[in-house]
């Protein structure tokens, strides 16, 4: 009977490993080189705004920023427990405690591609009786 050749068997499978790496990695490189040739270079400043939560909803409840925008909001919460949700970019904070803040950063690209109203609430669920949304204009 003959024996099975290990080295060749561990050859084949550092081939195989090996391959799958390369292919994730080209996969990648092109991925990421169509994202950049469709949006803009982000700008090298950020855009900041800043929205506070209280048990009564979002002070301001609207916000404005401009795509293609590294953007950074702080978020403060001052009464209750809440949280910070933009789902439209796959945001959620944790819950916030009162007195609690917390930055959220993100580029303003896709899914902000075109101008437009985007909600964002918190789902504290505290039972306030007040629905807690507000809306981020995107120009």
């Amino acid at each position: 009977m003959k024996k099975a050749n290990p080295f060749s068997t561990k050859k084949r499978l550092f081939f195989l490993i090996g391959s799958l790496v390369f292919i994730t990695l080209l996969t990648l490189i092109i991925l990421m080189h169509i994202k950049e040739n469709r949006n803009p270079a982000p700008s090298s400043s950020i855009q900041e705004t800043s929205v506070t939560i209280t048990n009564k909803g979002f002070i301001p409840n609207e916000i404005t920023i401009q795509r293609w925008q590294n953007t950074r909001i702080l978020i403060k919460n001052m009464e209750g427990h809440h949280n910070f949700i933009l789902e439209k970019y796959g945001i959620k904070t944790r819950m916030l405690q009162p007195g609690e803040s917390i930055y959220v950063y993100f580029y303003a690209s896709a899914p902000f591609e075109y101008p437009g109203g985007y909600r964002f609430y918190s789902d504290s669920g505290d039972g306030h009786g007040v629905e807690i949304t507000g809306l981020l204009n995107v120009l």
